[in-house]
Parts: C-alpha cells; sequence; structure tokens
C-alpha cells in the first residue's frame, strides 16, 4: 500500500489499548518513522473511541518508511504519546476526570501500525511511468464507424480525474482517442471511432508527448496520478516514441482507411443484342471499397419517352459489386442502352442514381460513411493512355480525352509508391463544353467554277 492517507488507533499499554474509557483534552500527539525526518501525527476526534485515540496521517512528498512497516518512533529512553509539555491529557473517563492515563506506548513489531497482517509502508519516490501502449482491437484494416480499443499500461496504480486522451496520427487531421476506463488501477483504456477522411498504414499516436490530461467536467484540469485516499502526485505521462519498442504501431498492425467509397464502372453482364418486352437486364454497379446498401435505391435509365429504373437486386457475391434488374415494358425504345443523362442539363447523370430513401455506406462494423454515387454523363468514355510509371516528378497524361459534352465529369486518379505499396487517391472535376470547327482557305478559291 503506497501514498495513502491512513487513520489508524494507538492503544498505549501492554495490552495496546486502554482498558478503560478515556477523555481527551487537548490535542496530543503521535511521533511516526517517516525518512529524514519523522512526522508529528495529530489527535483525531472523530475518529476516537471511548477506550481508542485516534490519530491521522497525510503521507507527503519525500516521506518514506525506507522498505519497513510504516511504525511510530520508539527508542530506548522515549517511546510514549507526547501531551505537547502538558497541554494535552489522556485521562480516565468520569464526570471530573482527574486520574492520567499511562501514556506509554508498546514496543513496536515488525508488523509495524498494520493490523491482523496489514502491511502498510510508504515510498513517495516512486512516480507512475508508462510502459506499454497496446491495442485489444486485432490487426487489421478499419473503416468509419470502426472503434479502436487503445490500453495505457502504467507501472504504478493510477487515478483519472477527468477526461484524457491521445492524439492519433491519421493524415490531414490528427484525431482523440478518448479515456473509456480503468481509473485505480495500472492499464487506462482509450477509445477511438474511425471518421471519414481518416487515413493510416499502421496505426500511431503523434509523439510521445501525444497523452494529455484533458478536462474535467467543470472544464477545470484534469489529471492522471499516483493512486492514493488523496492523489497528489501526478504520473509521468511520457510515451514511448512512436515505432519504438512499446509503442501501439510496435505493437499492433492497425490500418485505417476512412476513403470514400465512389462508383468505379458500370456494366452488365449479358451479352450484347436486342432485348423486348419482358426481359430482364441486370446492371452491376462498382465500388472502389465494399460497401452496405440499404432500402431499395434505384438507377434512372434511359428508355425512351418514359424513363425506366433499374431497381436494386442484391450484391453480387463481393460487398464492392451490387447487383441492379430492369425489366423491359412496351414502349421502352434505345438503340444504345445507358442510365439516363439529362439533355436539358447538358448531359448531367448527377440525379441518375436515386437513394428512395434508402443509403449506401461504406462498409464496416458501424457504418457511417455514405458513399459517393455520383455518375459521370453516360457515354462518355475516357480515351488515351491512362497508366504510367514514374520514378519522380510529375505524372502527365497529355493524351486523355472525352468526346462526349458534359458538365460535371469526375476524373480519379490512384498511385501506389514503392516506399509504402498503399494506395493514394485524389480526384478532379472537369466540364467538356461544345466546340466548331472551322476550315481556313485561299480567298481565290471563292470563285471558283464561275
Amino acid at each position: 500500500m503506497k501514498t495513502k492517507t491512513e487513520n489508524f488507533k494507538t492503544k498505549p499499554n501492554n495490552k495496546n489499548r486502554f482498558d478503560l474509557p478515556v477523555s481527551v483534552a487537548g490535542v496530543p500527539r503521535l511521533y511516526l518513522e517517516t525518512g529524514d525526518e519523522d512526522t508529528w501525527l495529530t489527535y483525531n476526534q472523530a475518529k476516537s473511541k471511548e477506550r481508542e485515540v485516534a490519530f491521522t496521517y497525510t503521507v507527503a512528498t519525500g516521506h518514506s518508511s525506507s522498505g519497513t512497516n510504516l511504525t511510530y518512533v520508539c527508542t530506548s529512553s522515549w517511546c510514549e504519546l507526547d501531551m505537547v509539555g502538558g497541554t494535552a491529557s489522556v485521562m480516565r473517563y468520569s464526570t471530573d476526570p482527574t486520574t492520567a492515563a499511562v501514556y506509554t506506548l508498546p514496543t513496536p513489531t515488525n508488523r509495524g501500525i498494520g493490523l491482523n497482517g496489514t502491511a502498510i509502508y510508504v515510498d513517495t519516490s516512486e512516480t507512475p511511468v508508462v510502459l506499454n501502449i497496446t491495442s485489444t482491437t486485432a490487426d487489421g484494416t478499419y473503416y468509419p464507424g470502426d472503434v479502436i480499443s487503445i490500453n495505457v499500461e502504467f507501472d504504478e496504480v493510477v487515478t483519472v480525474d477527468g477526461v484524457p486522451f491521445i492524439n492519433l496520427e491519421l493524415g490531414l487531421t490528427d484525431k482523440k482517442a478518448m479515456y473509456f476506463s480503468g481509473s485505480e488501477t495500472t492499464k487506462l483504456e482509450f477509445r477511438y471511432t474511425v471518421g471519414a477522411g481518416d487515413v493510416s498504414y499502421d496505426l500511431d499516436y503523434v509523439d510521445a508527448h501525444g497523452l494529455e490530461r484533458g478536462l474535467t467536467s467543470g472544464n477545470t484540469d484534469g489529471s492522471i496520478r499516483h493512486t492514493s485516499t488523496t492523489p497528489t502526485a501526478d504520473a509521468n505521462l511520457l510515451l514511448p516514441y512512436a515505432g519504438r519498442p512499446g509503442s501501439l504501431s510496435y505493437n499492433s498492425k492497425i490500418k485505417i482507411d476512412g476513403s470514400t467509397p465512389y462508383i468505379s464502372a458500370v456494366s452488365t453482364p449479358q451479352p450484347s443484342g436486342e432485348y423486348t418486352v419482358g426481359d430482364k437486364i441486370y446492371f452491376e454497379l462498382e465500388f472502389s471499397s465494399p460497401v452496405v446498401v440499404y432500402g431499395e435505391p434505384y438507377l434512372i435509365l434511359d428508355t425512351g419517352t418514359v424513363s425506366r429504373h433499374a431497381n436494386y437486386k442484391n450484391w453480387t457475391g463481393s460487398n464492392a459489386t451490387h447487383l441492379f434488374e430492369y425489366e423491359v415494358l412496351l414502349g421502352d425504345t434505345s438503340m444504345d442502352f445507358d442510365y439516363l443523362s439529362v439533355e436539358s442539363e447538358f448531359r448531367s447523370a448527377l440525379t441518375s442514381f436515386e437513394l428512395n430513401g434508402g443509403g449506401v455506406k461504406k462498409l464496416s462494423s458501424n457504418p457511417s460513411l455514405d458513399a459517393d454515387t455520383h455518375l459521370n454523363p453516360g457515354k462518355g468514355f475516357l480515351e488515351g493512355t491512362m497508366s504510367i510509371t514514374a520514378a519522380k516528378g510529375v505524372g502527365r497524361f497529355p493524351d486523355l480525352k472525352i468526346q462526349q459534352r458534359g458538365p460535371d465529369y469526375k476524373l480519379r486518379f490512384s498511385a501506389v509508391p514503392a516506399s509504402t505499396g498503399e494506395i493514394l487517391r485524389a480526384n478532379a472535376s472537369i466540364y467538356v463544353d461544345v466546340s466548331s470547327e472551322y476550315e481556313v482557305m485561299a480567298s481565290d478559291r471563292e470563285g471558283e467554277g464561275e
């Protein structure tokens, strides 16, 4: 038991207690062995009983029982309660006390002040330090809505006041793992919920100073302190250096992918040909990463005078690819079947995927990030060189072209640096406008044939 305030009872006679009721006047004292300087304890009336005189000891900085059980001062020449020069007394109880008690203390045993085998010792030289940062979350990749548990292990029991947090390195914006539980133990648990845009190839905190005390509910500074009945000694919050032994990334291999999934391809598994009334045509929407579909979204199709729907059916065996079904109805017509591009909006297809009260979210244990269901204008094929290899510098695609006008094309770029092997992504929106061609001719041709 370390750095703890103890209330204990002194019973100074051969039976280690007063054998008759007593009354106390003034403030008697007891002298404790507490290291370089011994400590006076003062009388605690509230804790005393008719045959027991109680004293309270509050451990202070620098106190030590030198590795042995805490005990009182007792020498060959002096071993008794101190009556403070006669200003205090312990008398046999009566209406008019006149008989003084014997103040001599029993010779301490190796148990010190402890009762019934209790060991009580004091050591204020120890400051709790962080030993290890671990996670009970399994190694793997996690997505928005997933919860990551992070444990900070101290070498001594600590008490938390307020809500401390750990600053995590997660790309453009650092995030916080907030304190969850563990006060009055050696291990504190923090929890972090993956959010949109978060990214890490091997999750860790920002640096060795990433653990902060936070605030209390009253908006005052929080604390992490060595546990005692009245905690006052702050723990050392320095963390193992990121990436080194004892750090989170050293002990766990957790990846964070908060990227937004998007429609990467729209296709059909059916052969080319002519389809008629009653035939069913299936569309496969492939997303850039696994998604979960809620409700009954649909794809609006270009089927002539009346636009039809391809309704959501199911996933195709891969959580990234989902199936939509359309049945040909009387009057439907298309010479080159595709989803709808609205001509009055300059061939925009932004409204051609309808959630219909449902949703498409990135797959996780608690899906929370909406997928990007943007569709480029129909028949707007990207042509030219789409893949290059470069050792450094700027990658250029000089021959890319789109031969179909439209206001909201979204081009997506990806790269895989050899140093990490992880995909980097970016996107750009472009507007493909109308154009005109003119032929330049010599003026003398104007009169040809006349």
